[in-house]
């Protein structure tokens, strides 16, 4: 079945048959590095990184011990988001990039728990959970001893499908044979992806100059475009929202309609989260044939032996399928990014008027609940006569290079929509109005933008700006190049639509 035929079946689920695997990525990390403690989460983390399934399973019941009456106690009922990879009954051609998967916001911890034992008691990576799947209308307990999670069902393979649905987990894993069918596809055309694999990129058609930095609202999210010379459309990130809320506001209703209108000519990923790539599914598959800069994702996947499928993933399918069609030889202009650069400079562009593009990467390694897929993340900094701006991704400020944090700024688009992390390094420069704008949407539970983290950016001397309010906000980078269009709305001296003192009370709204 394709996705164009799977289509019709997904909005007629009921009652469907599923397997789904959680996926390790930063935001349930990042929550779990403050609830567990250091010493606890730093065990948990190790256990994750080297796929040691039969250590999991003890590590959690060595130190959680779930009962009807302690799974009541403010501890296990904290709420955290959970993503999974998801398969049905129904199989789809498994290396097309699409989507699917679920989502939850409100699983207490004592529900992931139970989770995480049923999944790490078959040590097999290709063995998923299983269960039903039926309307969230369907909220009557169940006859039989499954675990239930409401959530978000999505698929995407443009467009984007979604309904919410209650899952009913059994106490059981079962065998899933696509990932095998994926982790052979990249065995198979591995001397592709070996070829695409860069420690430098030079690339003619990679402008230098760019004249203005459009920061869109797409909800919990990264979306950032940069009209680059020759009308070139740059895209750091490519994500869109999940929430039926966020995509009903307005304001992203616009900025969607006005992506799906702007088709890239570069897109370069900061790094293979969710929310950082799900945009793509905004165009048609011509997407994939444009020039594309991605950090590697190869040992996010396998085990160092290159040959099994990692039971304890960072990230998800998804992600996955995206990388395998840019590793098809017919996709000419894709450079991979080698892990093994550490805090590395692997492209610097510049033209005769001082203005260039650099792209730096992090280190793959965990810090501060920042995962080591986010901290290997590519930077970007786009330099000007008259601005410095700096794009962190989510890569944790401890992780960045010391040439860039040793630098100035005009412009910072904050790392993991101000989330707590490492110290903020940046100052900023002679601009009378620096700005650190800060990408996040009205349904964000995950505890961004953090407030002590926003006070520490303002005494640092920048306005801050969120991107919740408006479908985009626009800043001009070469100002002598760039010329006014009435229809472009810019940020305005000494304006802020949530000043810093605001943000504890908008927390509290949003939440």
């Amino acid at each position: 079945m394709n996705p164009e035929e799977f289509r019709e079946h997904f909005t007629q689920l009921n009652n469907e048959r599923f397997y789904a695997r959680p996926i390790f990525n930063d935001e349930l990390m990042g929550n779990l590095s403050e609830l567990l403690g250091k010493d606890k989460y730093q065990k948990f983390d190790e256990l994750i990184e080297n796929d040691d399934i039969d250590g999991l399973e003890k590590f959690l019941t060595d130190n959680y011990n779930i009962t009807n009456k302690t799974k009541n106690l403010p501890f296990y009922q904290k709420k955290l988001s959970l993503e999974f990879d998801l398969r049905l009954e129904y199989k789809i051609e498994s290396d097309h990039p699409y989507y699917l998967g679920f989502y939850s916001d409100g699983v207490p911890l004592y529900l992931i728990i139970e989770i995480l034992r049923i999944y790490f008691k078959n040590p097999k990576p290709s063995h998923w959970l299983t269960g039903i799947i039926n309307p969230k209308i369907d909220n009557k307990k169940s006859s039989d001893d499954s675990l239930e999670i409401n959530g978000h069902l999505m698929f995407a393979a443009s467009p984007v499908l979604e309904n919410d649905v209650t899952f009913h987990i059994q106490d059981t894993t079962e065998h899933v044979n696509e990932e095998d069918d994926l982790t052979n596809y990249f065995l198979k055309h591995k001397s592709e992806y070996l070829n695409k694999l860069n420690n430098t990129i030079i690339d003619e058609k990679i402008p230098a100059s760019v004249n203005c930095i459009y920061c869109y609202n797409i909800g919990q999210g990264n979306c950032i475009k940069l009209n680059g010379s020759n009308n070139k459309k740059i895209y750091f990130d490519v994500g869109l929202t999940r929430y039926k809320a966020e995509k009903n506001q307005k304001e992203i209703k616009n900025a969607i309609d006005e992506l799906e209108h702007h088709f890239p000519d570069i897109i370069i990923l900061s790094h293979w989260d969710t929310d950082h790539i799900l945009g793509l599914s905004l165009w048609d598959d011509n997407v994939y044939t444009k020039r594309w800069i991605i950090p590697d994702l190869h040992s996010l996947w396998f085990k160092k032996d290159n040959t099994i499928e990692r039971k304890a993933n960072r990230v998800s399918s998804y992600a996955f399928r995206i990388f395998l069609e840019l590793i098809k030889p017919e996709h000419k202009n894709v450079h991979i990014i080698n892990e093994e650069l550490i805090q590395t400079r692997i492209l610097n562009k510049e033209d005769n008027n001082f203005c260039g593009i650099e792209i730096w990467t992090g280190q793959r390694k965990s810090s501060n609940g920042i995962t080591r897929a986010n901290n290997f993340g590519l930077i970007m900094v786009v330099k000007s006569s008259a601005h410095r701006t700096i794009l962190c991704g989510d890569c944790d400020y401890e992780i960045i290079p010391e040439q860039l944090k040793s630098s100035n700024y005009d412009y910072v688009i904050v790392s993991h929509h101000g989330s707590k992390m490492g110290k903020f390094p940046f100052s900023p420069n002679n601009n009378k109005h620096p700005i650190a704008i800060v990408s996040y949407g009205i349904c964000n539970t995950h505890g961004h933008p953090n407030g002590s983290k926003m006070t520490e950016i303002s005494k640092k001397g920048y306005q801050i700006i969120t991107t919740v309010g408006r479908s985009k906000y626009v800043f001009p980078i070469n100002c002598m190049a760039f010329k006014r269009s009435p229809s472009v709305e810019f940020f305005k001296p000494n304006s802020c639509d949530y000043p810093i003192k605001n943000l504890c009370s908008l927390e509290k709204d949003i939440h």
